[in-house]
């Protein structure tokens, strides 16, 4: 590995066994400092609210690899991230200043033109086919209205994933995206009028968006729909 580092290729920070390794350790010695020092109070709380010794151990058990898995994913972010700042520098000092905006630009327009690709399969199922003329403007207005119903995390340039674990989390997220899809195509349905987009095209925007917020809506009414007999008593 560190021949194909002096190759050019990039190592991940814990890429290599013997690193990981030292990582796991040192993961697992604080948190057992860290799950000793807590379990004390935390035992004492568990037997004052009439938990039994035996499934106050369990509980710490468990508390402990809350603390496990929390460390394993702070330092898989601060590897990734570590990862994204040393590309940027490697593309950067690669590229003029020139050349380097256009490459940002070319990364940053990634969501739009994804989005844009569900769009043009929608338009062929709805047969409203999207002039090809119209592409790139459309790619552009989406940029700039951030007009995204999916997203994605793995690129250099993207954000980092935001999981929803439980029915009220993901209901939550799930509300918040609809929220966001509409404020944001009121401003791309706003600018594509302003620039003199066809009817027909604004009435395909409108219609593609609306899907795309209902799908998210019928999650949120699955899970309702199944809490409600257990809200009941049912």
């Amino acid at each position: 590995m560190n021949e194909r580092a002096k190759q050019g290729e990039y190592i991940l920070q814990f890429e290599r066994p013997t690193d990981r390794k030292f990582t796991d350790s040192a993961i697992n010695d604080m948190v057992s400092r860290m799950a000793s020092n807590n379990a004390p109070e935390l035992r004492s709380t568990f037997a004052q609210l009439g938990i039994t010794p035996e499934k106050s151990v369990q509980l710490e058990t468990h508390y402990q690899k809350i603390m496990l898995a929390s460390l394993d994913a702070e330092m898989a972010i601060q590897q990734v991230l570590t990862a994204r700042h040393d590309y940027d520098k490697r593309v950067r000092a690669l590229l003029s200043d020139e050349h380097y905006a256009t490459y940002r630009q070319y990364e940053e327009s990634k969501p739009a033109s994804r989005e844009y690709a569900i769009l043009e399969e929608y338009s062929r199922e709805k047969s409203i086919p999207i002039d090809p003329e119209y592409q790139q403007r459309v790619i552009a207005l989406m940029q700039q209205a951030q007009a995204y119903t999916e997203t994605s995390w793995h690129g250099a340039y993207e954000g980092l994933p935001e999981p929803a674990v439980g029915d009220e989390a993901v209901i939550n997220q799930l509300e918040q995206q609809i929220s966001q899809i509409k404020e944001a195509v009121n401003l791309l349905k706003q600018k594509a009028a302003e620039v003199g987009f066809p009817e027909e095209y604004l009435n395909l925007l409108d219609a593609y968006y609306r899907e795309r917020a209902q799908i998210k809506q019928n999650t949120i009414d699955t899970i309702k729909n199944r809490l409600a007999p257990v809200a009941s008593g049912k």
